[in-house]
């Protein structure tokens, strides 16, 4: 079963820094993912999401599959996309994953403006040895465990954006 593991930051340049930790880990092999995004709250009230590997830099995925799902968990409606009824199955979805709404809320309430969260589907590994390499950086950290079906859908969500970004994973 996998993990969702979301750490928020009182500024941008962390959520980098633990997502650069992230990658470490994976190349040490440590820790597995299906996917990471660093969502952000800029001091006018932008959010925006970005993926790793992105060569355009913040906010390339607004839009994009795991950049709806995220902003969905975060209750924040990035780059336009969660218009009507968009809102109501997206939501609908993550509560069928076993996303409850108070995590869903905790999560909205980590991402004030000029902050940021490290999103990471962790799929092998000990997630608390993830959480421990995270330590040092601070930030508050949320987990939830996933479903079978949220996982299977969340990794094909990141699977999605890695292909659209030229990333062979």
């Amino acid at each position: 079963m996998a993990e969702l593991l979301v750490v928020g930051y009182p500024e941008p340049e962390t959520a980098r820094r633990a997502l650069e930790t992230v990658e470490l880990l994976q190349s040490d092999r440590v820790l597995r993912t299906a996917g990471a995004a660093i969502v952000y709250k800029a001091e006018d009230g932008h959010v925006g999401v970005t993926l790793p590997g992105e060569s355009t830099g913040m906010g390339a995925a607004v839009g994009s599959t795991a950049g709806r799902v995220v902003g969905i968990l975060f209750f924040m409606p990035i780059g336009g996309w969660l218009v009507g009824g968009a809102i109501g199955w997206l939501a609908g979805t993550l509560r069928d994953w076993g996303i409850s709404g108070d995590f869903r809320a905790e999560c909205a309430e980590l991402l004030q403006p000029s902050s940021s969260a490290l999103v990471v589907l962790v799929d092998g590994a000990i997630p608390d040895q993830a959480v421990a390499a995270l330590q040092p950086l601070g930030g508050t950290v949320l987990r939830t465990s996933l479903s079978e079906d949220a996982e299977r859908d969340m990794r094909q969500a990141f699977e999605t954006d890695r292909r659209a970004n030229g990333d062979s994973g």
